[in-house]
């Protein structure tokens, strides 16, 4: 479940506008206004140095710039690190203090997913679905994570048809029907195999699904 999840959450909080830059040292850092400091930020994850956009990213919100807008940015160049649990440190107190801000939810949920948080990834979900029942890839996450728990595929399989109610053309629809076909077989295969023969040219999923024997 780790590089499909990444890929979904870099593309989701994907920010405009960025450009290249080699940064500012840290004296001239010590008296740009919070929106300089970010758009350097900004500059630094374009320029490939992850380590000091997360400071300038860190300033600009000390220095009072929106939380929200800077949260998304540090989240994509913390992603782009590798340093998983450094995006939700700075997506959870968020989340905490904004509750109903289900696609920043639905991005810790990947992100939990990607960890092998599997408790935490169904807590989003499950807060998502609550909130909004016909969100279509919270369903098709929930589907993916009780295969991944070994549930029966019965119990995935309602999740992939909802997900094809709501999305009957979405990027996973057809993933969805080859997983959804292979639970209703009365000795299903492994889900997997479905699921890859379902994306001809595209590569085995990076995903870790149980063998349903």
């Amino acid at each position: 479940m780790k590089c499909r999840e990444i890929l979904l959450v870099i593309a989701l909080l994907c920010i405009p506008g960025c450009v290249r830059g080699a940064g500012r040292n840290a004296k001239q850092a010590d008296s740009m206004p919070a929106e300089a400091l970010y758009r350097e930020g900004l500059q630094l994850q374009q320029a490939g140095d992850p380590t000091r956009a997360e400071q300038y990213l860190v300033s600009a919100l000390r220095a009072g710039h929106d939380r929200a807008v800077v949260v998304k940015a540090l989240m994509i160049t913390c992603i782009a690190a590798g340093r998983l649990r450094s995006a939700l440190s700075y997506a959870e107190p968020y989340l905490a203090d904004h509750p109903n801000q289900l696609s920043l939810r639905m991005l810790v949920a990947s992100l939990h997913l990607a960890l092998e948080n599997a408790a935490r990834a169904q807590h989003e979900l499950d807060f998502v679905l609550r909130a909004a029942e016909t969100t279509p890839e919270a369903h098709y996450m929930m589907a993916l994570l009780m295969l991944k728990q070994g549930s029966p595929p019965a119990a995935a399989e309602q999740h992939f048809r909802r997900y094809l109610e709501l999305a009957p053309n979405g990027r996973h629809a057809d993933e969805a029907r080859a997983a959804r076909e292979t639970a209703l077989l009365p000795q299903p295969r492994t889900v997997l195999k479905s699921l890859e023969a379902a994306r001809p040219g595209r590569g085995a999923l990076k995903t870790e699904v149980p063998v349903m024997l």
